[in-house]
């Protein structure tokens, strides 16, 4: 290459780099009124950004699932008492190894949703009026299961299903005679499920509930909370 064309590439070069310093010192620019001269953008959150700060969430996430397994540990048999089953290999008040926590939001739970996928969840509660679709109370758990809750929403009749029967299979056929006085309150719900009656009003679910769900989650594009905490997500 002859002299002056390496006078010229040089040229063409130099103002290439300041052209590109000058896009880097206004970007800098910018986030420094967006995000504060002293932040870089990248910083994780507050309460992780410190390694001490992590192993104390992690502690404090290990000291909740212990308190939790020490609350459900059933109570030591009586002396006399005969016990039954293979006893426990973990001490009284030690998690199982698949007990899990969040220190990101301790009062969710883990949930599997309607792909079979396993999420960090809460679940949404409602008791809805039959005529118009008006939503005349609702809540949010962090219990997967529904019917715990049923109690708190309504005052009518329950209806309630014992058990998840697979969709497009037949009602089983209805019983007969009276009721007998031995059945337990779970076995009396599913034997008024299988009444005509009970089965009639039970479907009016898929009228009833089910599409406002669909609205809230459809139409309107609410599919996930924005807040962290039971109160929170409450509230939202």
């Amino acid at each position: 290459m002859s002299y002056g064309r390496r006078q010229t590439e040089g040229a063409r070069l130099e103002q290439e780099i300041q052209q590109l310093l000058a896009r880097a010192e206004a970007t800098d620019v910018a986030e420094d009124q967006r995000y504060g001269a002293a932040r870089r953008g990248d910083e994780l959150p507050g309460e992780l950004a410190r390694r001490e700060t992590r192993l104390a969430k992690l502690r404090e996430a290990m000291a909740a699932l212990e308190g939790e397994a020490t609350a459900a540990a059933p109570a030591p048999p009586a002396p006399t008492a005969r016990r039954r089953g293979r006893p426990s290999k973990r001490p009284p008040g030690t998690p199982a190894p698949t007990a899990q926590g969040n220190v990101t939001d301790p009062e969710s739970r883990s949930m599997q949703n309607a792909d079979k996928a396993f999420v960090q969840a809460y679940t949404a509660q409602a008791a809805v009026e039959r005529s118009h679709q008006i939503v005349v109370a609702c809540t949010v758990t962090n219990h997967a299961s529904d019917a715990p809750h049923a109690v708190s929403l309504v005052t009518v009749e329950p209806f309630i299903a014992t058990a998840k029967g697979k969709h497009g299979d037949p009602p089983p056929p209805p019983p007969r005679g009276r009721i007998p006085l031995a059945l337990s309150p779970k076995d009396r719900m599913r034997r008024k499920l299988r009444t005509k009656r009970g089965h009639a009003l039970y479907a009016l679910r898929k009228a009833i509930i089910e599409p406002v769900f669909g609205l809230i989650k459809r139409a309107r594009g609410f599919r996930q909370f924005l807040l962290r905490g039971l109160a929170k997500v409450q509230a939202e």
